[in-house]
């Protein structure tokens, strides 16, 4: 099995292009400089990853780009012009909230670009707070981070809540070592919880090769937090990402009609079977084929971005 790349080590910085300011800050991964700037561009884009793919479909609120995380199947490495250090975006609040006001209803993700939490955006704050203020329109965040504060320290509200992606200890020493142990995560999960946020939990992405048995563990423990909904998912193959190893079920990953290579419907049902026997519930899932939902016999129930 091949190496993760090694990130460039703590305290080595990133400079940016010209009107760009570096920003030192320390994080979880190693790489931990963030390049903070004005977005020229448009802060919502809606979500269009969904040919031939039972999707709900939400905005995505670009509020940063990049992850410090650098996990190894993560599409993030291969956009962005292959810069995965986290840009924050630094716009006067009104600005976003111009755009925002041309959409009537909706859901808004800040994590599809982006880990919502690891590097906690500028722009966060007032977002929550405009949301906060809304009926018809909600924030979630996507996250590996533990990097709660922020939200520990401001007033719950029904339009935001907070999924936390976990994984299996073993595919966690394998494929994403820079990120806090997925027990970190969902301690952090419990610690909102508590404090009265509504909380998601996404095991994903789940990985053949590690062992299905290994996922039985963290099935467990996310079943024993209760949280709102649990999204599960398995590994994709985004085009040009190496793959390892090339044994094993790896061999059966077949190109899908968006061009992202999946595994087949039959196996990931017998899978996604397995952790729902593991969890006590039916879980959601995200961006799934026809053949998929026929092969499970499962109903709809909501994903991790809808209400």
């Amino acid at each position: 099995m091949t190496a993760l790349k090694q990130l460039m080590p703590q305290g080595t910085l990133i400079e940016g292009t010209r009107k760009e300011k570096p920003i030192a800050r320390r994080n979880y991964a190693p790489e931990a400089m963030i390049i903070a700037r004005s977005r020229k561009s448009g802060f919502i884009r809606r979500f269009d990853g969904t040919n031939g793919l039972r999707c709900n479909q939400f905005y995505r609120l670009i509020l940063s780009n990049g992850c410090p995380f650098n996990c190894q199947y993560c599409y993030l490495r291969l956009i962005l012009g292959g810069h995965t250090g986290p840009v924050v975006f630094t716009n006067p609040w009104p600005e976003v909230e111009r755009q925002l006001e041309r959409i009537p209803a909706g859901v808004f993700s800040t994590g599809d670009l982006a880990d919502s939490l690891a590097v906690t955006p500028p722009l966060l704050q007032p977002a929550i707070e405009y949301f906060r203020r809304q009926t018809d329109k909600f924030l979630f965040l996507t996250t590996k981070s533990t990097n709660i504060n922020l939200l520990l320290g401001m007033r719950p509200t029904p339009q935001v809540w907070i999924s936390f992606s976990v994984n299996a200890v073993k595919a966690w020493e394998l494929f994403e070592k820079n990120t806090p142990h997925p027990d970190e995560r969902l301690a952090a999960a419990r610690r909102l919880k508590a404090a009265g946020w509504r909380i998601k939990i996404r095991i994903d992405p789940v990985i053949p090769e590690v062992g299905i048995g290994h996922y039985r563990e963290v099935a467990r423990k996310v079943s024993i937090l209760d949280p709102e909904r649990v999204t599960v998912g398995l590994l994709k193959h985004f085009p040009r990402l190496p793959r390892c190893p090339r044994e094993g079920p790896w061999r059966q990953l077949a190109k899908s009609p968006n061009g992202i290579k999946r595994y087949p419907s039959q196996l990931k049902a017998d899978i996604f079977k397995r952790l729902a026997e593991w969890l006590g519930l039916q879980p959601a899932l995200c961006r799934e084929t026809r053949d998929l939902w026929e092969a499970l016999g499962w109903k709809t129930n909501g994903c991790n971005c809808t209400v």
